[in-house]
């Protein structure tokens, strides 16, 4: 995921994912026409991938809970890090403040210039580690799949209409919380310019910033507990530093 995020980022901003592009649609990042023609190509490269897979494969590739749980749990734990990797992806790479630089022209008058440069090189880091949280800490309940191409891929046996498609509108709607919570600890996204330079996050706020963050660390730490992950400490701390970027 890092590596191909860093790779195709420069090019078509490196979603990889119809969730990611889902939720820059609704930041205004992505263009609508965008969103759906992503789509198409993500779910197109989901299954492909899925039919190449097969092609080796003893048995045909399968999705859904692993057991003991059963699909609330699961559901809820593709919500959770679907909405993790969102949030992330929208604060780490989209938002002005991590992706901008602002400036002062001759005038004095601030001005917004945005560049290869001039951005944030951890954004591919910061999304990729989202998948080493949420892969230790769920990857016995759901099979942390976070991305519908995926979710779609992998239930070929049913063509998608098992599992897929529930996984997949789960993810959407992870995809729609982490736009929510942006917009409220990234109120700044909407202002002009000069307000921009001058904001001060209030203390709600602050505040609800701590708590999305927070709540993520801890989760994914009790997930691991829970579910007897081998790699608690690896996940925690990749939780842990996803969420300080963000």
């Amino acid at each position: 995921m890092m590596v191909m995020v860093y790779a195709t980022g420069a090019v078509s901003g490196g979603n990889l994912n119809p969730a990611v592009s889902f939720a820059l649609g609704l930041s205004g990042d992505l263009k609508w026409s965008l969103v759906f023609g992503y789509w198409v190509v993500q779910l197109a490269a989901g299954y492909s991938a899925a039919a190449l897979v097969n092609m080796f494969a003893p048995t045909p590739l399968s999705l859904g809970p692993v057991a003991p749980y059963v699909g609330w749990h699961a559901m809820a734990a593709e919500v959770l890090y679907t909405f993790m990797l969102c949030f992330v992806v929208l604060n780490c790479a989209a938002s002005k403040r991590n992706t901008t630089q602002v400036l002062a022209d001759g005038d004095g008058k601030a001005s917004a210039a945005s560049s290869s440069g001039s951005g944030n090189q951890f954004f591919g880091l910061a999304i990729g580690f989202v998948i080493v949280a949420g892969g230790f800490a769920t990857g016995g309940i759901s099979g942390a799949a976070f991305n519908p191409a995926v979710a779609m891929g992998l239930d070929t046996k049913y063509k998608g209409l098992n599992w897929g498609i529930w996984y997949a509108m789960f993810e959407l709607l992870g995809a729609s919380l982490a736009y929510m919570f942006y917009s409220i600890v990234r109120p700044d996204e909407r202002m002009s310019t000069t307000d921009f330079m001058n904001y001060d996050a209030l203390l709600s706020t602050r505040c609800v910033s701590e708590f999305v963050g927070t709540f993520m660390v801890v989760i994914t730490a009790c997930l691991c507990l829970v579910t007897g992950a081998e790699g608690n400490a690896f996940a925690v701390a990749a939780a842990m530093m996803c969420m300080m970027y963000s």
